[in-house]
């Protein structure tokens, strides 16, 4: 399976158990040293100090039954234990960030709307909204994402369960030595049942399968319409150029003299190139000269050429590939891996963007289904209908806590 795109549901539900996982390149490329992002394994779970640990959170959660029915999202019930650990998990994290709230009707800090002085702006929310807001935001993308799934016929599989299996003994293991009965006391601690445990980390795993139903497990069924438009519409590019380095195999800078020959190379080179009668025979022999002549490592990886989008590229390569026409060759480029000559290709759907290894790579197909994706899943978050139980019409967090 390809590298996955963990999305913003999965972020809410790394902070709750261990999810996650995020893979490097260790592919050497002509890329701009400035936009590359180190990659690593993460892990979640559960902390071991929480700020909220000052406020009686048992007085607030006796407020109201268990299964109290707190709204209906899409005619999926949420009731009060389910909110209860949403309210304290939200608060939590706030509070952790800015200190307890003293003043409900004070504004939010700054960050929930961008301005530097609370208020300023004249939009922010309230301590109360802020909580609040960000609670339903959180119900509705599950519930949003429960309810397309079912609509769609995406399902967990075997596998996922046996995989969410084994998340929950890690966790056991993790966070209680071993010990379940002291893990699942650790839970009801910070009012988290087994049973939603469960459901949050099933629906997460949802969100992949419901991809997989829509786009297929590698996006194949995203169609090169789509593809190409996604890729255009960002500004996308893809080249092939035959690079002569102005470094050797250690890294260490060529003297000048070598250099200079490896420039006299690649004006031959480019007038070989220029020679061509024809864009078949021009594209032919750049082909076979990179294959002979070009000292880019990445070469064996990218073997049809990069796809890129906008400020992956050194400024140089970038700027010389964009003013090319489709199936044109540039000027000698330099750049600080050495002098570049360039072709311009047409957009592939099937093109490489990444390469993490011979089993491990995404294309600019899949690129562009979980684009696509999140387009779709914003859109379900927007026409999700939210209905108030009978004694939730005007919650008030601050009555409670």
């Amino acid at each position: 399976m390809k590298y996955r795109v963990i999305s913003m549901l999965l972020c809410t539900v790394m902070l709750i158990a261990g999810l996650a996982g995020c893979a490097g390149s260790e592919i050497r490329s002509f890329t701009n040293p400035e936009n590359e992002e180190e990659t690593s394994a993460e892990t979640g779970g559960f902390p071991s100090d929480s700020p909220g640990e000052s406020r009686d959170y048992s007085a607030a959660y006796a407020a109201y039954d268990p299964d109290e029915l707190v709204m209906t999202i899409n005619d999926l019930s949420v009731r009060w234990e389910e909110y209860f650990y949403w309210i304290r998990t939200v608060l939590d994290e706030y509070e952790y960030q800015y200190g307890r709230i003293a003043d409900w009707d004070a504004k939010a800090a700054y960050y929930t709307c961008g301005c530097e002085i609370p208020g300023e702006c004249g939009e922010c929310e309230s301590n109360r909204d802020y909580i609040t807001n960000g609670v339903l935001e959180i119900l509705v993308d599950f519930r949003a994402l429960e309810s397309n799934a079912r609509r769609l016929g995406a399902e967990l599989t075997e596998e996922d369960y046996a995989n969410l299996e084994a998340m929950w003994e890690k966790d056991v293991e993790a966070y209680s030595g071993g010990d379940e009965e002291a893990f699942v006391q650790y839970m009801e601690s910070i009012y988290l049942t087994r049973e939603l445990y469960d459901y949050i980390n099933q629906v997460s795993c949802l969100y992949y399968e419901t991809f997989d139903k829509i786009y297929g497990p590698e996006g194949e069924l995203c169609s090169d319409e789509d593809a190409l438009s996604f890729a255009e519409s960002k500004g996308f590019m893809m080249a092939k150029h035959i690079l002569l380095s102005k470094t050797n195999p250690e890294g260490e800078e060529l003297s000048e003299e070598e250099q200079a020959e490896k420039l006299a190379t690649a004006k031959e080179l480019l007038a070989q190139l220029r020679s061509c009668e024809s864009a078949g025979e021009m594209t032919a022999l750049f082909d076979k000269l990179m294959s002979e002549h070009s000292e880019d490592v990445g070469l064996s990886y990218y073997p049809d050429g990069y796809c890129f989008s906008p400020g992956k590229m050194v400024a140089a390569f970038e700027d010389a590939a964009a003013a090319l026409k489709e199936y044109e060759i540039s000027e000698i480029v330099e750049t600080d891996f050495g002098y570049h000559i360039i072709l311009r290709l047409p957009l592939d759907p099937n093109a490489i963007l990444e390469y993490y290894s011979e089993n491990q790579q995404y294309d600019l197909r899949y690129v562009a289904a979980i684009a696509m994706y999140d387009s779709l899943f914003n859109s379900w978050k927007d026409e999700a209908q939210v209905e108030p139980g009978k004694n939730f019409v005007n919650f008030d967090i601050s009555v409670i806590l």
